[in-house]
């Protein structure tokens, strides 16, 4: 299907262009399959989230969407299952970290904004294990504000930007790349302050006689252009604000290609070169995200139009590169396509009513068309959230700016949403310096004739994996077991064996929230018996780390947004949320106080212990001693006379119980922990200062509730709830145990429902996010539905809709309405 897409591209393009076509050169093939190759071989990624609203406050809590692709043909699910999202704090640090299993294209989650935090400019990030084989600056990486809404410390100046304007840089493109004697080039240029700021203002081109011969000015952002015709002897310097800036000197021989992309339905291509050869031998290449969709050989003469149709080409950033007969880049070009009336998405939000009542229920239809008024399929997710309380922008990044645009470059781009708030002349003109301005890396077309396979030292993760190595002595060891144990609600038991390095890995581990994981390492000796002496295990630390990226997405300065409103509004919500969380705190522990069952009736429920009767407890908090050493065996041995505790520490211990009678051939006790049959090994693991209790059962009381089972007697061991999770002291080199983040759970956003009665209906509801929903979807005929309340605020409110079609095509949508009495 992939090759179908990419050759079909290729030569429907040069047939509706009416331009002739020869077989390609076998340098020129070589390339086409390269790319093809990479694409298919060493595929990229993208990973975009969607939050509720653009900023938060202390004690709010963040919630989520993501959407993952390949970064080639979005339509496409990624190589990875597993995304890792992160909140990095002012100082650089990973503060949160959460790994979200991916259903198909999507996850989602929430984060929970601790009020200890300190207030300032954070980070949210999300990436993949896989990603970091690439570039950084390809990893989502997302300014938010968090403010502190119950201190007066936050001054409503706080979101200017005063820093000082000096140091004026300017930076000079020549399109395609060079200044060519004789030819004439668009330069485009981006002026800046030292701080990063755009500095806007007038600029001349001046000769070497200090003669004026371009005059111009920025555009938008510090960007600009001016055309000149060089010559190769002369120095030409940039004036600027009072400052000089010498341009990049011109090459007394070479190529150039001009691209004009001002009609809405094809893209005229200018070749041309001082070469006394001309174009003969060279090839131009133009494709999208690796995708090609124009080859063109057999070049001739000093300049070559083309025309190229845009209507097949799929939007987004295309690069054009004009290839020697050797293979190498002579000149290259950047352009975004917004692929014409068959990449369209019209979508549409309606509302049963024109406006909204306090705490009245919103019906709400999503209808996602194509230019034929055709039904799309595809899934969103969806936030409606105050506009007047909040500091959007739609100049700011979003869904569609993202995939299409920022996140094919490296460098960061200011309010890439400005570019697509509508589809006039003056916006694609600016859009275009963008691209001029900007450099494409997916692909180095100067390395793709010479570069070898790239180098994946990071394996793409289907889910929750544990990696690591077993050592003899100090070597790697081949064919050593390791034995995983989970003690989750559905209890994972899982033995992998090493490889020729001693490496090995647990993939896709159905671990959800925190769980205390158990691995122990052991080798077959010759008469059939494991042992784990002389060996060393070496688990992979799952450090959260804090991928550096200076392409980092900031929210645009909304200039009627009143910060202190925000915050006395917020802080009002905060301070009635408190109230009422507490008085049903308070109302809970009298609840609680009034029981007075007896401590094992309250155990058995509390534990939901099956058995009616045990033959001994320990209470680890009644013993008058306890060595900090021992093990449960230890503890058991020490305790209990009637139980036998057999083998030793390094080759494994089990329990016999006296009294038990063997119906299974074996004579060792069943070992349950927290109500799950365990190895003896994980038992063996169990931190001392975790346990509870210990019941010994034996008996009838056994055999009848567990069969065969606990024929020779249990061993239950019950953890304590609020353990601390600390390793071990016994742990040995050859056996671990840590407390592991699984994947994340995500809460169900909570809307109140006001067409039914309920606890706490009084409070003011002044919510600033109304509704969010991580993943809705639209069938068929394009049509979503969904539903919630409004609160108590009059206001208006945005609905904000993100999403990504069935074939690939993100889109955003975005309504507004307003809260009457």
């Amino acid at each position: 299907m992939r090759n179908n897409i990419l050759y079909s591209l290729v030569f429907f393009l040069i047939a509706i262009s009416n331009l002739s076509f020869t077989p390609p050169n076998e340098i020129m093939r070589i390339l086409l399959e390269r790319l093809e190759f990479l694409t298919k071989n060493f595929p990229h990624e993208k990973v975009y989230i969607h939050t509720d609203k653009p900023h938060y406050t202390l004690g709010d809590t963040i919630w989520y969407s993501l959407t993952a692709t390949d970064a080639s043909i979005h339509s496409q699910k990624p190589v990875s299952g597993l995304v890792y999202v992160q909140i990095i704090g002012p100082d650089s640090s990973v503060i949160v970290q959460k790994g979200i299993l991916l259903n198909e294209q999507h996850g989602s989650g929430e984060i929970a904004i601790d009020p200890k935090w300190k207030p300032g400019a954070y980070l949210i990030q999300a990436y993949t294990n896989y990603m970091r084989n690439y570039h950084a600056g390809y990893v989502y990486t997302k300014e938010l504000m968090i403010w502190d809404a119950a201190t007066d410390a936050v001054k409503s100046d706080s979101l200017a930007q005063n820093k000082l304007k000096e140091n004026l840089k300017v930076s000079f493109f020549p399109e395609g790349g060079d200044m060519v004697e004789g030819l004439e080039s668009i330069v485009a240029f981006e002026a800046k302050y030292e701080n990063g700021s755009a500095a806007d203002g007038e600029m001349y081109i001046e000769d070497e006689q200090g003669q004026i011969i371009v005059k111009t000015a920025t555009l938008h952002e510090g960007r600009g252009f001016f055309s000149i015709t060089p010559t190769a002897a002369m120095k030409y310097t940039a004036v600027m604000k009072d400052s000089k800036l010498n341009l990049p000197p011109a090459k007394k021989k070479g190529y150039g290609i001009r691209i004009n992309n001002r009609s809405k339905d094809v893209l005229s291509v200018t070749l041309q070169t001082n070469e006394v050869q001309g174009l003969q031998g060279c090839f131009l290449i133009g494709h999208i995200r690796g995708v090609v969709f124009l080859s063109i050989d057999s070049l001739s003469g000093a300049s070559k139009l083309l025309k190229i149709g845009k209507v097949p080409i799929p939007s987004g950033v295309a690069q054009f590169t004009l290839f020697n007969k050797e293979g190498m880049p002579l000149c290259e070009r950047a352009v975004f396509l917004d692929g014409g009336s068959t990449d369209v998405v019209k979508g549409d939000i309606s509302l049963s009513y024109a406006y909204q009542n306090t705490r009245s229920k919103t019906d709400v239809v999503v209808r996602l068309k194509d230019n034929n008024s055709n039904g799309l399929k595809g899934n969103f997710s969806v936030s409606v959230f105050d506009k007047n309380n909040t500091n959007f922008n739609a100049a700011d990044g979003d869904i569609r700016t993202f995939f299409l645009l920022t996140s094919d470059l490296t460098k960061h781009i200011p309010n890439p949403g400005y570019y697509f708030l509508d589809d006039s002349p003056k916006r694609k003109a600016l859009l275009d310096l963008v691209m001029m301005t900007h450099a494409w890396t997916r692909f180095r077309s100067d390395f793709l004739i010479t570069q070898t396979d790239p180098v994946l030292a990071f394996a793409p993760e289907s889910g929750f994996v544990i990696r690591g190595t077993v050592l003899k002595n100090g070597r790697p060891l081949e064919d050593a077991k390791v034995d995983l144990v989970v003690l989750s609600d559905d209890y994972i038991v899982n033995v992998v064996n090493t490889d020729r390095y001693g490496h090995f890995v647990f993939d896709e581990l159905p671990i959800f929230g925190k769980q205390t994981v158990t691995l122990k390492a052991s080798e077959s000796q010759a008469n059939g018996a494991e042992t784990s002496e002389s060996l060393q295990l070496i688990v992979e630390n799952l450090t959260q780390r804090y991928i550096e990226n200076q392409n980092i997405y900031t929210n645009g300065l909304k200039q009627n947004f009143n910060i202190v409103e925000y915050l006395k509004k917020t802080n009002e919500q905060h301070k009635y949320d408190s109230l009422y969380t507490s008085m049903s705190v308070q109302l809970d522990e009298v609840t609680v106080r009034s029981s007075k069952k007896r401590r094992a009736e309250i155990l058995k429920k509390e534990r939901n212990i099956p058995y009616n009767n045990f033959d001994k407890r320990f209470e680890l908090d009644s013993l008058p001693y306890i060595n900090p050493n021992w093990t449960v065996y230890d503890l058991v041995a020490a305790r209990s006379p009637g139980v036998q505790v057999i083998g030793n520490r390094a080759t494994g211990q089990k329990f016999r119980i006296r009294g038990s009678n063997s119906i299974n051939l074996s004579t060792t006790a069943q070992v349950l922990v927290d109500g799950a049959p365990v190895t003896d090994d994980y038992a063996a693991s169990i931190n001392i200062h975790d346990v509870e209790f210990i019941d010994i059962v034996r008996g009838l009381s056994s055999s009848s509730i567990f069969g065969s089972q606990g024929a020779n007697g249990i061993v239950a061991i019950y953890l304590r709830k609020d353990r601390g999770y600390a390793k071990n002291a016994f742990t040995s080199q050859y056996q671990s145990k840590d407390l592991r983040d699984g994947y994340h759970q995500a809460r169900e956003f909570y809307s109140p429902d006001y067409s039914t009665s309920f606890a706490g209906a009084e409070k003011p509801d002044l919510r600033t996010t109304l509704y969010w929903s991580p993943l809705v979807r639209a069938n068929e005929n394009g049509n979503a539905y969904f539903s919630f309340f409004t609160g108590d605020s009059l206001t208006d409110y945005i609905i904000d809709v993100q999403g990504m079609t069935s074939d690939g095509r993100p889109f955003v949508i975005r309504k507004e309405f307003q809260v009457k009495k």
